[in-house]
């Protein structure tokens, strides 16, 4: 029985080994380098603050590809499929074009509010949008894919759901500075919108597309934020926060059923999941 549990949870420890190697790396920098250089009015704004959140970020991409490279060897996906896009290009439609324009305009309308914001929104957006999908759908996700026996819808939700729970899990880091309550909220929509990351990059075979909605929806936050420490939802009561952030993983939820529903259009399922 122990000797079978071991075997059974063998696989995860590369994954482990990965996950603390890059917390101990994150949380060594953050405290000796970022936390220096950004105040809790946490104003990016700054350029010089700009160019140490971007060197951070790169840092965090360059440690993630090293770690993964020597450890876990999972392999990343960023082109996509020519077959989908020819697809997607042949059904692009008048009515699919002004949806796609009409959510654009959604989240760009907070910096249209604070154009002040609009570098700052582009860069820490950015960069957070490429350093978190390529760790938690890229490797984490793809990693758990793989050793989960990735065949069936059981086994693909199972690997949805430990990838966005790890994601929303380490936000935790940002009680160094914003409340316990703001904290929670964080937590619980990462959660639900981690699922519609990780279902995207499933669907399409390419990060491209879950790094576009990430950097759309952080886009936006960091201009409605205006330069708070917290965003103005979350200065809300705990009861109100959590109903709300319940709604929105509902949401997502919703969306990824709609897009997991045909095992066989899963792009990266027909790839090769190792280095």
């Amino acid at each position: 029985m122990k000797q079978k549990l071991i075997h059974s949870l063998k696989p995860f420890v590369p994954l482990i080994m990965l996950l603390v190697i890059l917390q101990l790396l994150g949380t060594l920098v953050m405290h000796t380098f970022v936390l220096k250089t950004i105040d809790q009015t946490i104003d990016y704004w700054h350029i010089p603050i700009l160019l140490a959140v971007s060197l951070y970020d790169i840092g965090c991409i360059v440690s993630i590809w090293l770690v993964n490279h020597f450890l876990t060897k999972q392999a990343t996906f960023w082109a996509f499929d020519r077959q989908q896009v020819s697809g997607f290009l042949k059904n692009l439609t008048g009515k699919r074009i002004f949806l796609i324009v009409l959510l654009i305009i959604y989240f760009s309308l907070p910096v249209m509010h604070h154009p002040n914001r609009l570098l700052e929104s582009v860069v820490v957006g950015g960069c957070t949008a490429i350093s978190e999908e390529f760790l938690f759908r890229g490797i984490i996700f793809g990693y758990l894919l793989r050793i989960v026996k990735r065949g069936d819808h059981k086994h693909i939700w199972l690997a949805l759901t430990l990838s966005s729970l790890i994601f929303a899990l380490s936000h935790l880091s940002n009680l160094q500075i914003q409340s316990l309550s703001s904290t929670l909220f964080q937590i619980i929509q990462a959660f639900g919108v981690g699922l519609l990351f990780a279902t995207l990059y499933l669907k399409t075979g390419s990060l491209i597309s879950s790094i576009l909605l990430h950097f759309l929806i952080d886009f936006a936050g960091i201009a409605a934020a205006n330069g708070a420490p917290e965003p103005p939802v979350y200065n809300t009561s705990i009861l109100m926060g959590v109903s709300i952030s319940l709604v929105f993983i509902t949401i997502y939820l919703l969306f990824c059923r709609a897009l997991l529903k045909d095992k066989h259009d899963l792009v990266l399922l027909n790839r090769p999941f190792a280095v």
